[in-house]
């Protein structure tokens, strides 16, 4: 007996079931990618703004550090008069737009610029046991911005 010819029905509704399953698979793929941007974007949105912030800290540290080596040496803080000859000057800053150490109240004091120019964070000095801690805080600027390190 000879094999019967395929049956067409058979043949195009398998291939219409294969097709589903395709389009099934892009379904969920999209979904994926849309959940995807859907939470990187915020994030990224939140984390540049952080690290642009943390860039204008590291302007800084250089600063903190001679506030520091001056406390050593002289076992007081620097006048105005004093910081000002290791003050960074501007084109040396590469995201702050002005490092200023301020003796009444002991704070080294980080004008920003990108993301929040012209906002301020302040490093303050403590004595404690003859040794220098330093704290960080927000004078203007949203806390949200704040690095890990600040909070």
């Amino acid at each position: 007996m000879a094999n019967p010819a395929p049956d067409e029905t058979t043949a195009s509704g398998a291939q219409a079931r294969h097709g589903l399953a395709w389009r099934g698979k892009g379904v969920l793929i999209a979904v994926a990618l849309i959940a995807l941007i859907a939470i990187a974007i915020p994030a990224y949105y939140g984390f540049r703004p952080r690290a642009l912030i943390s860039e204008a800290l590291i302007d800084g540290d250089g600063f903190r550090s001679r506030v520091a080596e001056f406390y050593q040496e002289h076992r007081r803080l620097p006048q105005t008069s004093e910081a000002s000859v290791f003050q960074p000057a501007p084109p040396d800053l590469k995201r702050a737009q002005a490092v200023v150490w301020d003796p009444a109240s002991r704070t080294i004091v980080i004008t920003v610029g990108e993301p929040q120019p012209g906002k301020r964070v302040a490093l303050h000095a403590e004595e404690r046991d003859g040794v220098l801690a330093w704290t960080c805080r927000t004078i203007d600027l949203d806390p949200k911005y704040l690095p890990g390190s600040c909070r």
